[in-house]
């Protein structure tokens, strides 16, 4: 995710660099290569490795690192703002890609997305998940989404985990399980087949083709997991002159990116420090910011003194761009990978019934 390094090769270096006096140097390395090089440091016992940190934009690459002993924890409480600010009821807290990494991963930002709509079309916003399910019944034809693709993936499992918790998902042993679980979704959805595009006989490829009917006002629904993504669309005018962003409660499903730690890091302190500037409240500001790269902060609104909330408030200044806070208050975990393929598949053959 080239925003996401831009931001670590930037922002955080210079913050790091003012604030502690230590000199990141970020490489780019695949899973296997970073394997490969632990797995060599274990068998020839290195106590002092090249790597201090890791940072896993797939959280389920955190499973053979773990199971192989190549991490260095647990670490989570020794990262004060984490301790102090950090969202502790959230999955993030506890798992990662459904697996409890007990101290051993830190959350750090929330990959998520967002619902576009056509005011001239819709004429309200929905303000929760009734209103939008209303909207699309009372709109038939112009809302579809993805479901094969990142983002349509999200709105699939919005819909399934405004009605089914989390940890339900996660329990389910099997297929089997999980189509008993969250048959009466799938069976809400079919009913809503024929209110969507082409009454449902075809979903589009990609978010992508999405857009492109929003924007040639077929549809009075997009969706986007890039937070600027309706500012730029209307400032080059492409967007229909009604568009705007949309947010409730219970079906923004996103994704944490965490970071590890080495067996062997040759600093731990440094990368401990590391970690506890990029939970700041000023660095994880700078994640809405206009040079940032479009992430959700990870802390707990709750637990911000109030210049730090103004810090999250204010930091997107766009007026078409939904603020940082709103999805901090309203996004929901999403299910680990396994689970998402199986959600797919079941959604699949519900709607060729």
């Amino acid at each position: 995710d080239q925003p996401t390094i831009d931001w670590l090769e930037t922002t955080v270096k210079d913050e790091v660099l003012a604030l502690h006096g230590i000199r990141l140097n970020i490489i780019s390395a695949t899973l296997p290569e970073i394997l490969t090089q632990l797995r060599s440091d274990l068998s020839e016992e290195v106590k002092q490795g090249n790597m201090d940190l890791i940072y896993l934009p797939d959280a389920s690459d955190y499973k053979v690192l773990s199971s192989e002993g190549l991490l260095y924890g647990p670490f989570i409480g020794t990262i004060k703002t984490y301790a102090l600010q950090g969202n502790h009821n959230a999955i993030e807290s506890a798992m990662i890609d459904g697996n409890l990494h007990n101290g051993y991963a830190i959350p750090l930002w929330k990959k998520s997305m967002y619902l576009i709509g056509n005011e001239d079309i819709l004429l309200n916003m929905p303000e929760t998940y009734d209103q939008f399910i209303e909207a699309i019944k009372n709109n038939p034809n112009t809302f579809t989404f993805s479901p094969e693709d990142t983002v349509g993936g999200r709105i699939l499992r919005g819909f399934v985990l405004h009605k089914v918790s989390y940890k339900d998902i996660v329990k389910a042993n099997s297929k089997a399980e999980l189509k008993t679980l969250l048959g009466p979704v799938f069976k809400e959805l079919s009913t809503l087949k024929k209110q969507f595009y082409m009454e449902g006989e075809r979903f589009p490829t990609s978010t992508k083709e999405v857009d492109q009917l929003f924007i040639n006002k077929k549809l009075a629904f997009s969706m986007s997991d890039v937070m600027e993504h309706i500012y730029d669309a209307q400032k080059l005018d492409a967007y229909p002159e009604g568009a705007k962003p949309f947010l409730f409660e219970g079906f923004m499903p996103y994704e944490p990116e965490f970071m590890v730690i080495p067996f062997n890091a040759g600093d731990k302190s440094g990368a401990l420090l590391t970690l506890n500037t990029i939970l700041s409240p000023k660095l994880q500001a700078s994640l809405l910011s206009q040079n940032g790269p479009g992430l959700i902060p990870i802390l707990n609104m709750d637990l911000l003194t109030d210049e730090e909330k103004v810090l999250i408030t204010k930091a997107s200044v766009k007026k078409t761009i939904p603020k940082g806070e709103g999805f901090m208050r309203m996004s929901i975990a999403d299910v680990p990978k396994v689970k998402q393929e199986m959600i797919l598949s079941l959604f699949k053959e519900y709607m060729q019934q």
